[in-house]
């Protein structure tokens, strides 16, 4: 599988599919100006993940780190970014968006309260 996250929601995420037995290839971290991502990257680094940090998640640098993963499932957690169809054909399965709240009512990355 690949993993897209990029904060501390995302890491509870990871370390669940990790015990569960779960292969993670690569992780895939959007770079941001602030430390969001921190949890993250320390949770990869303690179990050995393969990893890549970068700005453009679209970017060819990504595609082929994702590709040479060969990953048969994305999975998006908590992730601002868009996917373009560059990295979706990447997993043979497709990918998997989970969101902590009821979309499309509570849109955007702090809207984990529903009604």
């Amino acid at each position: 599988m690949a993993f897209f996250g990029e904060d501390s929601f995302s890491a509870v995420v990871v370390e669940s599919l990790i015990k569960a037995g779960h292969e993670i290839a690569v992780v895939v971290i959007p770079k941001y100006n602030s430390n969001a991502y921190l949890r993250l990257y320390s949770l990869v680094e303690r179990y050995g993940l393969k990893w890549i940090l970068e700005k453009d998640i679209n970017s060819p640098i990504v595609v082929a780190a994702v590709e040479n993963a060969r990953p048969d499932i994305g999975i998006l957690v908590h992730f601002a970014k868009i996917i373009r169809d560059g990295l979706l054909k990447c997993a043979s399965m497709g990918f998997i968006n989970f969101h902590p709240s009821r979309l499309p009512y509570y849109r955007g990355l702090h809207r984990s309260t529903g009604r």
